[in-house]
């Protein structure tokens, strides 16, 4: 299969819930295990996975506030223009910086163009994509799929630059609030990791909590809200040192998987620090009279 049509192949998918062809190009052509797999099931697990759980858009991942329609939606619409690319999957998206559309992009435009332009956040998709509570394993597998593509073409091209540190540090004057340390952890380009509404109720439930159903932030407020109810901030800090603690070994591995990425995962890795140090000022915290605002 020729550079593009791989591309292509990974853009659909991500882009689309597979219909039965598409199924079997996946297994036949990617590698991908789609051994038993239903069409219906597969189109549940995208909904699950990519409208509730795991947002595939650049910047969620990149923008110091982890919205969507950030800068970078901004800058993948201008170079669209430049190149006259405009699939009919950017009306299906909302945004431009979708990894579907993107990494059609990619097989369009060529790696000296956009391939930066995914490596310093796809990657990071990717894993939280191939972490998630009750992913389906066809997703986990495209997930790892794209990561492994996109190293490849890393490879490839040599040279590449890395991008500057977006990531924002907490305001010393308002880091000790309940809406700060939420929006620190929910934010990528500040913590390093993606915690996914699921992943947030996994870490709820290894605590003893059960948290309703609601958005990500929601779902983020009553977790932090419930385990200081119950005196369990500790275990909470726990179970987030513990996910940072994965992520870094990953990333860790990844540099000597793919040596062109190790700019990039300086990047996740410093984002990781941080929010590891977080995490020993939080704790420091609880031994003062007036904690912190999480009940």
């Amino acid at each position: 299969m020729n550079y593009s049509s791989h591309l292509s192949q990974l853009a659909h998918l991500w882009l689309y819930e597979p219909q039965a062809r598409q199924i079997e190009n996946a297994h036949a052509v990617l590698g991908l295990d789609a051994a038993g797999i239903e069409a219906g099931a597969l189109a549940t697990a995208y909904a699950d996975l990519f409208l509730l759980n795991v947002y595939p858009y650049a910047s969620v991942f990149c923008e110091p506030h982890g919205e969507m329609n950030g800068a970078r939606a901004q800058t993948m619409e201008r170079m669209y223009a430049e190149f006259a690319f405009a699939p009919d999957a950017l009306i299906r998206v909302g945004a431009a910086d979708h990894i579907g559309v993107m990494l059609d992009f990619l097989g369009a435009a060529g790696d000296a163009v956009a391939l930066s332009l995914l490596l310093d956040w796809a990657p990071v998709l990717c894993l939280a994509v191939e972490r998630e509570p009750g992913a389906n394993p066809f997703y986990r597998a495209l997930a790892r799929e794209t990561r492994q593509r996109l190293f490849l073409h890393a490879r490839a091209a040599g040279f590449l630059d890395s991008p500057r540190d977006q990531g924002v540090p907490l305001a010393s004057d308002d880091e000790n609030s309940l809406s700060a340390v939420v929006q620190f952890f929910l934010t990528p380009a500040r913590c390093g990791v993606f915690m996914s509404r699921a992943r947030l109720g996994h870490m709820a439930r290894r605590c003893g909590q059960r948290l309703p159903f609601g958005s990500r932030v929601d779902v983020a407020y009553a977790l932090f809200r419930s385990m200081g109810a119950d005196g369990q901030v500790d275990a909470l800090l726990n179970e987030l040192r513990a996910e940072l603690v994965a992520w870094r070994s990953v990333y860790t591995a990844w540099t000597r998987e793919c040596a062109a990425w190790q700019p990039f995962a300086a990047i996740w890795l410093e984002r990781t620090a941080r929010a590891l140090a977080m995490t020993d000022a939080l704790r420091a915290m609880l031994t003062r009279p007036l904690d912190l605002e999480f009940s």
